[in-house]
């Protein structure tokens, strides 16, 4: 199995798009972490506590930090739906 530059990848796609919007799983995420293209995270949190040892949003990522902003928060019948645009510093 190879691997995939997913910043060149992303400049392929057809009518070179603006944004892509990634459902990833968190081995996903973590390419994309690491290739350095996530502008924006939807976060939705559950009002349960299930344990057991889950992924986190990026699985076997490099070490990485990226800063986030709340743009926005909604709430359904317990339910957080979060919106988070990176931080850049200038």
């Amino acid at each position: 199995m190879g691997t995939v530059d997913l910043a060149t990848a992303v400049t392929r796609l057809p009518g070179a798009p603006q944004f892509v919007q990634a459902e990833g799983g968190p081995t996903l995420n973590a390419a994309l972490a690491a290739a350095d293209l996530i502008d924006e995270i939807s976060l939705t949190t559950s009002p349960q506590v299930i344990g057991g040892r889950g992924e986190r949003v990026t699985a076997h990522a490099p070490a990485l930090a990226h800063r986030f902003d709340l743009v926005s928060l909604c709430e359904d019948e317990g339910f957080l739906f979060a919106r988070y645009v990176r931080r850049r510093e200038p």
